[in-house]
Order: C-alpha cells, then sequence, then structure tokens
C-alpha cells in the first residue's frame, strides 16, 4: 500500500502542533489562575436588623452573622488603617467617628490622605468633614446642583472599597447595603482615575467650613 504524503504530512503536523496548543492554553490558563489568586474579592452586606448585634461593638468575640454591622465595620477600619502610603476617599456623607478617628490616625502616620465629598453634605449635622479639616486632612468639594454622590474609598492604590452606604451608623445598622472590597486592577484603576478626575476638577476653596 502506497504512503500518503499529504496524510503523513497532516498527521506530522497534527503531532507537533497540537501538543504545542494546549501546552500554550494550559500555561495561560495557569498563569490568569495564579494571578487571579493573588487579587482579594470580598463582599460585606448589611440590613435592617443592624442594632440586634449592637454588644458587638467593641467586642472582639466573632459573631456568626454574615450581615453583623460591628463586625464589618471593624472591618473596614481595618481596610483604611491598611493604608501605608495613600489613602483616597470619595464619599457623600461621613458621620461615623471611629472611621474618622482611624483616617486621622493613618494621616498623622504620614499617609498622603485626600477627601472628596458633596458640598451640601459637608456641613450636615454630624459630618467628620471639619474634624477632619481640624488635622489638615485635605478635603474638596463642589458647590452644584447636583450630587456628589460617590462612595468608594482607595487604598494604596491598588485596593477598592465601594458599595452603596454612607459612612453613617445609620447606613451601617438599620439599611439594606454592600459594600465590595477588591484589588482587581481593572476594577480599582477605573476609580482611581476617575478620583484624580474629581480632585483637580474640585476645590478646597469652594465652600468654607464652620469648625
Amino acid at each position: 500500500m502506497p504512503i500518503s504524503w499529504t496524510n503523513l504530512g497532516v498527521s506530522l503536523i497534527l503531532v507537533i502542533v497540537i501538543p504545542e496548543i494546549v501546552l500554550y492554553y494550559r500555561n495561560r490558563f495557569k498563569k490568569r489562575s495564579e494571578t487571579s489568586s493573588d487579587h482579594m474579592n470580598e463582599v460585606m452586606f448589611f440590613t435592617d436588623k443592624g442594632l440586634d448585634c449592637k454588644e458587638h461593638v467593641y467586642s472582639r468575640l466573632t459573631c456568626l452573622k454574615e450581615s453583623c454591622a460591628y463586625r464589618n465595620l471593624r472591618r473596614l477600619i481595618q481596610l483604611v488603617e491598611e493604608a501605608t502610603s495613600s489613602l483616597d476617599i470619595c464619599m457623600f456623607f461621613f458621620t461615623c467617628q471611629d472611621l474618622s478617628e482611624a483616617i486621622i490616625s493613618v494621616h498623622r502616620k504620614g499617609v498622603r490622605v485626600r477627601v472628596i465629598t458633596d458640598a451640601e453634605m459637608a456641613d450636615g449635622r454630624g459630618t467628620q468633614i471639619p474634624e477632619l479639616r481640624k488635622y489638615g486632612v485635605p478635603v474638596r468639594m463642589k458647590k452644584s446642583v447636583s450630587l456628589m454622590h460617590h462612595k468608594f474609598i482607595i487604598i494604596n492604590n491598588h485596593m477598592l472599597v465601594s458599595g452603596s452606604c454612607n459612612w453613617t451608623m445609620k447606613a451601617f445598622t438599620e439599611n439594606w447595603e454592600n459594600i465590595l472590597v477588591t484589588s482587581v486592577p481593572n476594577l480599582v484603576m477605573p476609580f482611581s482615575h476617575h478620583f484624580s478626575q474629581l480632585w483637580k476638577e474640585f476645590s478646597e476653596l469652594d465652600y468654607k467650613f464652620q469648625v
């Protein structure tokens, strides 16, 4: 039976090429998997039953409730305290004293802290913005009929914390809210870029605080 050189050539190509293709995609997915494992993704939920965990405010005991408001709040404070180079905060309304103290603490350690907020809410009842300004934390806003309604922070320019809730105890303990924490660059960098744009557009001189 004569040898078919065409078939033989095709067979040789398949024998040589297919393993290379398999190896390429295996390495590609392996690299992607390894890279993904280096990223942090975390979700926190708050509910209307947050006050049920009031005894956990200063407790170090682990609460078994997935939506324990005070456990989640402690986690937020921990994330803020992890800032070693920069902390960019874009928050519509901010009255939580514990988070304010954490921000002032990292600022006093030499971390570059920048805060963007809504001009009208900056003078709202219980706002922590004057307290931040008192300790030298740069705050910018813009007088406008539109709201600066963002609620996100960027830690060390590689971790994003974003969600539905303002930094108020009412939001943490009485509302249904969510917070997403991620270090995936494709998510973090657009927020970082947007913050930089707002920082250039907004001004420290647009609003006079009553400290």
